[in-house]
């Protein structure tokens, strides 16, 4: 049985890319990034399906990527991580799968939903604390339960469009 890591819609959610360098001497392998929470998963030699991008970075693309950071090419031995994951974001933008594209109400929650988990999660925690959506309480459940939470909490106090809003913001500012 073949299984396409991103098939599953929760580990598509990570928005996963494999990342090598081209242009170093030692060989340290690949890099699994999740550009959802911005973090490398996993560095050196490891398999993944083809439903997972890659993307080498050579030294035409870490002169993009110094210049999106607005520094020199070259200024460093290599770009930072926070300034590759910023580009790769840019090449690999989020896009709603085309299976969420259903009635017009049930597609805008999951888009709501979708562009939530699209923030890192200490936004995601910022945005509900601001619209007073979490309680103190809610630090002992595991995320996906404050989640739950945070938009029934936010549905009973008619904020889904408010959140929409300040996810949208928060999204507009993590791209600059």
């Amino acid at each position: 049985m073949s299984y396409k890591i991103n098939q599953n819609a929760q580990i598509a959610a990570l928005r996963l890319v494999r990342v090598r360098f081209d242009d170093y001497a030692e060989d340290e392998g690949s890099h699994l990034v999740s550009l959802t929470h911005r973090l490398v998963l996993v560095s050196g030699e490891f398999d993944v399906d083809d439903s997972v991008p890659g993307c080498i970075i050579n030294l035409d693309r870490e002169a993009e990527i110094y210049k999106l950071a607005g520094q020199a090419p070259g200024s460093t031995m290599r770009p930072e991580w926070a300034q590759v994951l910023a580009w790769l974001d840019l090449q690999f933008p989020a896009a709603l799968p085309a299976e969420l594209a259903t009635s017009p109400s049930m597609q805008s929650a999951r888009q709501l939903t979708y562009r939530f988990l699209q923030l890192p999660h200490v936004a995601r925690v910022d945005v509900a604390n601001v619209l007073g959506l979490r309680d103190r309480g809610d630090e002992k459940l595991t995320d996906n339960e404050q989640y739950v939470l945070i938009f029934q909490r936010a549905k009973q106090a008619n904020l889904l469009d408010t959140l929409r809003t300040a996810v949208e913001e928060r999204l507009r500012e993590l791209k600059r």
